[in-house]
């Protein structure tokens, strides 16, 4: 009887630990900026677009003037001086990350033509009219920061033909490598509108391992008395 007892405390002992880590390694992940994307490949004031790289018959077109001149039909393309952009590749484990941030805007120090759209990634433009949203991307967001896509298909983007995209349901999040959270702020980005709201900052992902460590020795070290004391 003594030995059920002592592993079905042993097994919830076990139960704890994982559900700490659990709870360590899921705050980690929170992003810190959410926003709604309204279309692919457009160039118009107050909205966030995708970009991607065309496939056409002539080859894959990779630079900003090449992709929005064959998307848009516009004979040079566009500049997109006016829109913050963020680069977006996938690394080895396949998470799209930002290799590159492009925040000054207007002519000529603005001027991203010859920005490439990398290979199996995309760029997020958030056009200048957005300011809450600019700023708030411009003041947190760095290279190696996650970006995760919600509702967007970058195969069914990338077509032959010339096309801009409305997207339904489209969003993305911006998260630190780190798993940390601005103490200031989580920025939430709608398509009309802008929300701010002040969290308490998270522990980073080193934190949150070392917690879970702490509480799995405690937690198994209690076990081991409770049982030693039974006997």
């Amino acid at each position: 009887m003594k030995s059920i007892k002592r592993i079905v405390a042993l097994m919830l002992v076990c139960l704890m630990v994982i559900i700490c880590g659990i709870s360590a390694v899921a705050v980690a992940e929170e992003s810190y900026f959410s926003g709604n994307i309204v279309s692919a490949n457009q160039y118009l004031g107050g909205e966030i677009t995708i970009l991607t790289r065309a496939e056409t018959n002539d080859g894959i077109l990779t630079k900003i003037a090449d992709t929005s001149g064959h998307f848009l039909a516009v004979d040079g393309g566009k500049d997109y001086n006016y829109f913050v952009l963020l680069v977006c590749a996938p690394d080895e484990n396949d998470d799209y990350r930002i290799t590159e941030t492009y925040f000054t805007l207007g002519r000529p120090d603005g001027i991203k033509a010859d920005v490439e759209i990398p290979e199996n990634g995309f760029i997020i433009g958030i056009n200048g009219e957005r300011t809450d949203d600019v700023a708030a991307v411009k003041d947190i967001a760095v290279v190696g920061d996650y970006v995760t896509l919600t509702g967007v298909d970058l195969g069914e983007i990338e077509i032959a033909d010339s096309f801009i995209a409305s997207l339904s349901g489209a969003s993305f999040t911006i998260a630190h490598d780190d798993g940390t959270i601005p103490a200031e702020s989580v920025v939430e980005s709608a398509t009309e509108s802008t929300t701010e709201s002040s969290v308490a900052e998270t522990p980073d992902t080193g934190d949150s391992f070392a917690i879970f460590a702490i509480i799995a020795i405690l937690a198994l070290s209690g076990a081991a008395v409770v049982s030693k004391a039974r006997n």
